[in-house]
């Protein structure tokens, strides 16, 4: 056996390992199915043994391919790290960022133009998604997260604590006279996933009986922003956090019903691999969103320029 394995078919195997299918690991690497079974009979060859059972429609591992995928996953992130120490000096510095699409579509984009300004040669990657990503596997430098903080794998900071209020357009408020707490009734209420507390604020803040509230009618919504552009089209009362109303809030076009909050339990956190070597670039940049977040709680409508 040669003493390095075969590297193309090394990132194939790893890629049809984590993803449980040649197909899919074919489209992430951009080559054909056919390609990526070929990679893999030449890693079984250099390895001569099976590392996948082919069964119809999926791959799974052979209990040695699954030690072997343990084995390797370290050393290819060990290798991905090594890249970053080959920064460009004057050149641009790529520097990806994963966050809840609410968070990148209200809070953080408005801002991005500073950001740039401010680091012009920022190769800026920004990944918007509700999923959980591994920020070690997919090359991910800086992560924000709404969670609750505890992941002892990763070094976290909480950027801002999460409170959920009342906001709808003032048209609707007039039209459904919603003047006391109790005139929910007279609404539709907008649910996110975001956010599920509507039960939990009813019962805090309002006389209203459980049968009443779990009958009030209501539009549920996976997304955040689907659940605020409702409300902006007068559809409902959303309840949200208001880092994600800030241009709303601001021009008005949606107020906060009633002077009530509930703090979460959960918050937005800036999240970065533990062992992984900053760059330069991604220290400046995380720097950068703990500052602007600490503008912003400090109650500042305008965007630091």
């Amino acid at each position: 056996m040669k003493r390095y394995p075969p590297m193309k078919a090394l990132l194939a195997f790893e890629a049809a390992a984590r993803l449980g299918s040649f197909m899919q690991a074919a489209a992430e690497l951009n080559v054909t199915p056919g390609a990526i079974g070929q990679q893999i009979k030449r890693l079984e060859s250099w390895a001569q043994m099976e590392l996948f059972i082919r069964d119809v429609r999926k791959v799974t591992l052979t209990p040695v391919g699954e030690r072997y995928y343990q084995q390797i996953c370290p050393a290819l992130r060990q290798i991905a790290e090594a890249g970053r120490v080959l920064e460009p000096a004057g050149g641009k510095t790529r520097v990806a960022i994963s966050m809840p699409p609410a968070f990148a579509a209200r809070w953080f984009s408005p801002r991005i133009p500073v950001l740039l300004r401010q680091f012009p040669q920022l190769d800026l990657h920004l990944n918007a998604t509700s999923a959980i990503v591994d920020i070690e596997r997919d090359d991910i430098d800086l992560a924000v997260r709404y969670f609750d903080g505890n992941d002892m794998k990763r070094d976290v900071s909480l950027l801002i604590n999460d409170e959920y209020r009342l906001y709808c357009h003032p048209d609707y408020c007039r039209k459904q006279r919603l003047l006391s707490v109790n005139d929910l009734v007279n609404a539709t209420l907008l649910h996110t996933t975001m956010h599920p507390y509507w039960p939990r604020w009813l019962e805090t803040f309002t006389t209203l009986s459980a049968d009443v509230a779990a009958a009030l009618p209501g539009i549920y919504f996976d997304q955040s922003l689907l659940a605020i552009d409702a409300a902006r089209r007068m559809q409902g009362v959303v309840l949200s956090s208001s880092l994600l109303l800030e241009a709303e809030l601001k021009s008005g076009e949606l107020i906060e019903l009633f002077p009530y909050g509930i703090t979460s339990d959960r918050g937005f956190y800036l999240v970065r691999a533990k062992k992984r070597r900053l760059s330069p670039t991604v220290r400046a940049v995380s720097d950068w969103i703990r500052a602007e977040m600490e503008y912003y709680r400090n109650g500042s409508g305008e965007i630091v320029a």
